[in-house]
């Protein structure tokens, strides 16, 4: 155990805590303490992840320190990362927390020696208070500092009293100024303060500096980001493969982030002259920025930049009414789910293209989109209307082929068939066929196994026949799961497939097995013994009408019997078993598998 314990001072990091306590317990050397809380929690720190203690390791440390829990959580990294939703992935390459080298300000040192935690932080490049920017290296030796360094007021290597240094003044009056009071509300309890009309909070405005930083390094020549008014030049080092280096030096981040900040204060002009600069420049990063890094903001906390990017071609390429926003037509599918990028293909919005960095740019007004949107905001996709009516997908085609709904549209593209349906339509289909609903009709089936009955293709004869009056219709819960009367679909469909055969002149096989009550493989084979009359081709897809009418005429199957007597199936078998029915082929005949009756026979 400790001695001596020692408070923390205001802004204090917890290592800069741990080695001040060791110094006010006599440990000339700062691994003597790593060694005792070793022997007091099991536990075997690394110097550079102290400040990132949480939990059940934190609280062995405020245990060993002497302080409570909460105390030492406000001295970790954690606190602050937790606080404002910023992630890590690493900690050793994070974005937000230097790991293994420290700034400081040599002024504040000489008030009072300790690390104060946001000098750790990768965007403090300034302390407001002296009006000095920080420093994160000897100017003697260029060895970087460590907390360590900071907490012994000393250069590791030479020595040098780092309260002695003399740093770079800055104007308060400076915009780099106002960017590092915004900084500092990482850190202090304040209210966010800053006039931009996509950012209003801390947590947002990190995250989007950190990106535009990010990406200006990778599209940008170094020379535009030297930040020449104030003497700092950026020597082109400060990435690596998707991220900016953790171990930045104080001059690189004072360049890109002070290039980021300034890109903000000035939006959108800066970030379309970051853009004409990128097209200029032609790196690779930037083709890929523009292809996938751009459309990949969409609907995440930083989609305001993947929106002005559709107004910077708009506006500065293609020199369209800066009163207007566009939408790139990537974003659609995010504004309204029922429509997507292929609606450009429909004619129904106008649309503006421009190439730009090997990528072809579609855009349409916002205000046509939501113009557009005003009228079909309430609309159903196919694929809605199917859940809602409890429908497959391809009788739900057949409804809405027939019209039956106002003003449904579809437009395709490629092999894509987009319906829009607006709900308005829906409810009145809906209450039209309410307005037919009985009582629950004799014989019900649903209409769903009506439908799969005769064929999800003839779906609409299904509703003309209910509109029309001819099949009883009972409305429950949903149109698939109400009921209609089985006798009256089958007179009603039956006779309207065949008059459509009289029309066409053949009838589907499809709907022949539907008519005939029987399975295909029992037509092929009455058409391969001359039922339907002299017929080569029995492969095929469809019947001549002249053909089926033969077999109409001449005989009866013992579904059509069952309508036409209004007899149970079940019951007419038992008829012919008792030989009070005769059939004219069938199984007992040894001539095929389903009985076939003289369309002359008379039952009683």
């Amino acid at each position: 155990m400790l001695l001596f314990s020692t408070e923390p001072h205001p802004g204090e990091s917890l290592y800069s805590l741990l080695l001040r306590t060791a110094k006010s317990n006599f440990m000339d050397n700062p691994n003597w303490i790593l060694q005792n809380f070793k022997d007091f929690s099991t536990l075997e720190l690394i110097p550079n992840e102290i400040n990132w203690l949480s939990d059940a390791n934190l609280k062995k440390m405020s245990e060993f320190l002497s302080i409570s829990y909460q105390k030492a959580k406000e001295l970790s990294f954690h606190s602050t990362l937790s606080q404002h939703q910023l992630a890590i992935n690493s900690i050793e390459k994070n974005p937000w927390f230097l790991y293994s080298r420290t700034k400081c300000c040599p002024l504040c040192l000489q008030e009072s020696t300790y690390h104060k935690k946001n000098w750790s932080s990768s965007h403090s490049l300034i302390c407001t208070k002296h009006g000095i920017f920080l420093i994160d290296a000897c100017p003697d030796c260029n060895t970087s500092f460590k907390i360590q360094s900071i907490v012994e007021n000393k250069c590791k290597r030479c020595n040098l009293s780092i309260d002695s240094v003399i740093s770079k003044q800055i104007a308060q009056s400076s915009t780099l100024i106002k960017y590092q009071r915004i900084v500092d509300g990482l850190f202090t309890p304040s209210n966010f303060i800053y006039d931009h009309p996509y950012i209003n909070n801390i947590s947002s405005f990190i995250k989007v500096l950190e990106f535009i930083a990010n990406w200006a390094v990778r599209i940008l020549p170094s020379e535009k980001l030297d930040l020449k008014v104030l003497s700092f030049t950026y020597d082109g080092n400060a990435k690596e493969r998707n991220s900016l280096k953790n171990a930045k030096h104080i001059e690189q981040a004072i360049c890109i982030y002070g290039f980021a900040f300034m890109v903000l204060e000035n939006w959108p002009l800066n970030f379309y002259k970051m853009l004409n600069d990128a097209e200029n420049s032609k790196k690779k990063d930037f083709f890929y920025f523009v292809d996938i890094i751009v459309p990949s903001l969409y609907n995440s906390e930083l989609s305001f930049i993947a929106i002005e990017f559709g107004n910077f071609i708009a506006h500065e390429k293609l020199r369209l009414p800066n009163r207007y926003n566009f939408v790139c037509t990537e974003q659609i599918k995010l504004l309204n789910d029922n429509f997507n990028a292929s609606i450009i293909h429909s004619n129904l919005l106008p649309t503006y293209s421009y190439e730009f960095a090997h990528k072809n740019i579609n855009l349409v007004s916002s205000e046509d989109f939501n113009s557009f949107l005003i009228d079909f905001e309430n609309s159903f996709t196919k694929e809605k209307l199917k859940e809602r009516w409890k429908t497959s997908s391809i009788a739900t085609l057949s409804i809405l082929e027939n019209k039956f709904l106002n003003n449904a549209f579809n437009f395709r593209s490629g092999s894509v068939n987009t319906w829009v349906i607006p709900k308005d339509s829906v409810i009145g289909f809906e209450k039209k066929l309410a307005a037919f609903s009985t009582q629950l009709p004799e014989q019900p089936i649903t209409t769903r196994q009506a439908i799969e009955w005769f064929g999800p293709k003839n779906a609409n004869i299904l509703f003309d026949g209910i509109l029309s009056g001819k099949i009883k219709f009972n409305f429950n819960k949903s149109i698939g799961e109400s009921w209609v009367c089985k006798d009256e679909v089958y007179e009603f469909v039956s006779a309207v497939l065949l008059k459509n055969g009289e029309t066409t002149g053949f009838i589907p096989l499809r709907n022949l097995v539907f008519i005939l009550g029987v399975k295909k493989s029992d037509i092929i084979y009455w058409l391969r013994t001359g039922r339907f009359a002299s017929f080569s081709e029995i492969s095929i897809d469809s019947i001549p009408i002249i053909n089926v009418n033969h077999f109409l005429d001449n005989y009866h199957t013992t579904l059509q019997l069952s309508m036409i007597y209004k007899i149970p199936i079940k019951r007419l078998l038992k008829k012919h078993r008792l030989g009070k029915v005769v059939s004219l082929s069938g199984p007992h005949f040894n001539d095929g598998q389903r009985l076939l009756f003289s369309r002359n026979i008379e039952i009683f």
